[in-house]
């Protein structure tokens, strides 16, 4: 099979993941290739390696581009067409291994190492042997004769033998011991070298990538671009900005930046990148506009791509029958032949048998694999809807809203639950045909509203797989829960999703239960199934590896953003994509990057706002309009005047091509003073009221080299109690007049301001009078005097 390589050429960051999209130029020989390896029907295949272990197998798409150089209509008729792609497990090329150690070599080395060994074992013994020899004792004289010679010459014969051959046997002992320090060294060159051929294919659990095979329908295009795009988790993104004013904060350089973090497995080098505040993946179901007709009913059309299997399919296998018999009934375990032995159906767990050419049989599924198979099926959460069921039914009961399933077991229960019985007619009416064996599973379309109506604790839900060759739908209906014609006629049925991926349905074997029915493979079996192709060994749990990699880049999500930043969020229902304009570098190293996205020129208008009765600190803002049709989301911004950092601020939430108002701290440029004097008269017919007024003085100086709009803030009391007879509180005159001041975040009562503009050096004076008039038996909390 064509191995061809891609390149990663955009990704999309959502909220939480991102969408890769991979490229890959197909030309001359590679197309030439895949058009000769194409079958009878004109496919071919080829494979697109080393990707992502944490790639989720269901989002992947495949699709044929033009060239650039090519774009017409007559270029696209004559493309390529990807009619299937599934996901396989691969491992990367290596260099070709050394070759390996002959097995003769490395026998003839063991040999000649224990021949050395053996030589070097009969030298010891000789001199072991040589060692023990004794000199001859002096012999014994006859009694009353005088004692013998003693057998000097004889002596001095037996040590120069033995000093000689000594010798001699030590020389040869260290010639061997040289010789068999070189076998050894000999024979272990030989092990290695074999080992290493011998796991040059071994794979680590790090080597361990994914693939994509893609099974083609070859056409006329000299050159075609292969688009591969897929989703892998672990990728997030949060905004953030840098302003850059001039001296006179009359212009700025406004730069949309992000901080990316990836630990996807594969690094993103020169890539288009596209930030969105979108969810990556969310299930709505299609508005589907059905025609209203009158008249008689009619049954809904067969929806396409899929049709129910044939009743009479079991005649499809009648010589097999025939030659080896029918296969064994439900009891009598799966895959066996009839008149085998009996052997139990495995509990706990959905097991599957493999027969010749990994072909899969299933044995009966126990309850709990049964009820999440049905829930899912089913497309709810079956969990939530059981707590809001009927409370009044007991342990032993079933709910007449739902139906009973005949046969149901309960957790801890030893018996099947007791289904009340039909009247006769009902029963006759009621009773469905035989239905077809091992019925694929269907979804049943439900309304949100039919739920029941008091909780219900979630340990009564219990469900029993039906036996081997019974229909889902016959089970309902023998429940009670009324008959299948009548269930039918009532819910829309949707083929499971499942059963519509082709390319990982199988068929049992002719002796399987299940035979002549396609079954959907799981992914583990279709992993090894590729696997098997490659000449490789492989050492680690692969369903670990893949599941550990998931894991490892979905914890990127779960990692906190650096401080001041925020999870980008949809405004107002609505989510926006924030594009790079140039290429960008991010590695999988699971840490924050920051990017630049986007640059604009926009104009500023500053404003500066002080409230002496608080402090006499002039605040410097600055408010320029959102260059973007997409809304400022909510970050930090680094505000730069000139080449100098002033401050970092944050950002909120700003509609498109809204109004941004930053603050930039104090401006000592401007200087503001305030004083206050206060007298007290008696006022009235009686002279029995006190009217207390209070004159505010203020003074602003514009120290600033270019004019400066100055928003002066003031605030006078107001009665505890609105409309208070008692007091009152009145405005007498302000110079220049001044405005009443609305609040926008918290409403304040009593506050207002002057708007003035001051040119260079220029200064200012505010004046403005109110009066307190009260009883003159009255005195005010904490003084008559409000002005300090």
């Amino acid at each position: 099979m064509q191995r061809i390589a891609s390149r990663i050429e955009a990704v999309t960051v959502y909220r939480a993941g991102a969408l890769v999209t991979r490229v890959a130029v197909l030309e001359g020989e590679a197309l030439a290739a895949l058009a000769s390896g194409a079958t009878s029907a004109g496919l071919g295949e080829f494979q697109l390696v080393n990707l992502p272990l944490s790639l989720e197998d269901g989002s992947v798409r495949v699709r044929f581009e033009p060239c650039a150089s090519a774009s017409d209509a007559a270029a696209r008729a004559a493309l390529p067409v990807a009619v299937d792609a599934r996901v396989a497990l691969d491992v990367p090329e290596v260099a070709e291994s050394p070759e390996p150690a002959r097995s003769e070599a490395l026998r003839a080395a063991l040999i000649e190492e224990e021949r050395v060994r053996d030589q070097i074992a009969q030298v010891e013994r000789a001199l072991e042997r040589i060692a023990a020899l004794e000199l001859a004792p002096r012999p014994e004289g006859e009694e009353g004769a005088p004692p013998p010679a003693s057998p000097m010459a004889s002596r001095l014969a037996m040590l120069s033998f033995r000093s000689e051959r000594q010798s001699a046997l030590g020389a040869r002992k260290r010639e061997l011991q040289d010789d068999l320090r070189r076998a050894s060294e000999r024979r272990a060159e030989l092990e290695e070298r074999e080992r290493r051929a011998s796991s040059a294919r071994q794979i680590e659990e790090h080597e361990l990538r994914k693939s994509v095979v893609v099974r083609v329908r070859a056409g006329q295009a000299q050159a075609a671009r292969l688009v591969l795009s897929y989703h892998v988790p672990g990728a997030r993104w949060a905004p953030a900005y840098s302003i850059r004013f001039d001296r006179s904060l009359r212009e700025a350089d406004l730069s949309m930046r992000a901080v990316v973090c990836q630990g996807t497995g594969e690094d993103w080098s020169g890539v288009s990148l596209l930030l969105s505040t979108a969810q990556p993946q969310r299930w709505t179901e299609l508005p589907e506009l059905r025609s209203i007709r009158i008249g008689r009913m009619q049954p809904p059309p067969a929806r396409t791509g899929w049709r129910p299997p044939p009743d009479d399919r079991d005649a499809l296998y009648g010589d097999y029958d025939r030659a080896f018999g029918p296969p064994a009934p439900a009891g009598a375990g799966v895959g066996g032949r009839a008149g085998a032995a009996a052997r139990p159906a495995p509990t706990g767990e959905v097991a599957a048998a493999y027969d010749e050419g990994h072909t899969t049989g299933m044995y009966q599924a126990p309850a709990d694999a049964y009820a999440d198979k049905f829930q899912e099926s089913l497309g709810g959460d079956f969990d939530d809807e059981m707590d809001e069921a009927p409370a009044r039914y007991d342990e032993g009961q079933t709910s007449p809203a739902r139906g009973g399933i005949p046969g149901t077991f309960r957790e801890g229960d030893t018996q099947p639950a007791r289904v009340p019985p039909m009247p006769p007619a009902m029963a006759r009416s009621s009773a469905p045909p035989p239905p077809p064996q091992a019925a694929p599973f269907m979804d049943i379309a439900r309304s949100k509203k039919m739920k029941p109506e008091a909780p219900m604790p979630k340990r009564r839900r219990s469900f029993t797989a039906p036996a081997p060759g019974a229909a889902l739908f016959g089970s309902v209906a023998d429940g009670g829960g009324g008959s299948a014609t009548e269930i039918m006629a009532t819910a829309e049925l949707r083929v499971a999703s499942e059963l519509l991926a082709y390319g990982s349905l199988r068929m049992p074997p002719p002796g399987a239960g299940g035979r002549g029915k396609l079954a959907p493979a799981s992914g583990g079996e279709l992993y090894l199934r590729e696997l098997s192709r490659l000449e490789v060994r492989i050492s680690v749990d692969v369903f670990a590896a893949i599941a550990h990699a998931a894991e490892h880049a979905r914890s990127v999500v779960r990692k906190p953003l650096p401080p001041r930043h925020a999870v980008p969020r949809d405004e107002d229902g609505f989510d926006y994509a924030y594009p790079a304009e140039a290429p960008v570098d991010i590695p999988s190293d699971r840490s924050f990057h920051a990017l630049p996205l986007s640059q604009h020129k926009v104009s500023g208008r500053s404003r500066y706002v002080v409230v002496p009765r608080e402090t006499r600190d002039v605040f410097r803002f600055v408010e320029i309009a959102s260059p973007l049709s997409a809304p400022l989301l909510p970050g930090p911004a680094d505000v730069y005047i000139g080449e100098d950092f002033l401050v970092t601020t944050d950002v909120r939430a700003t509609p498109p091509r809204g109004s941004l108002r930053l603050g930039l701290g104090v401006e000592q440029g401007i200087k503001v003073s305030r004083n206050t004097s206060f007298e007290e008269r008696a006022t009235g017919l009686m002279r029995g009221s006190l009217a207390l007024r209070h004159h505010i003085r203020i003074e602003v100086a514009n120290r600033l080299e270019r004019a400066a709009l100055v928003e002066v803030r003031e605030r006078i009391p107001v009665p505890a109690i609105e409309d208070d007879s008692d007091v009152e509180v009145a405005a007498l005159e302000a110079s220049p007049p001044w405005q009443p001041y609305e609040q926008e975040d918290a409403p304040v009562r009593g506050a207002h301001y002057w708007l003035v503009e001051l040119a260079p050096g220029e200064e200012q004076p505010l004046s403005a009078h109110y009066e307190v008039r009260i009883a003159g038996k009255h005195e005010l909390v904490g003084g008559n005097r409000r002005e300090a």
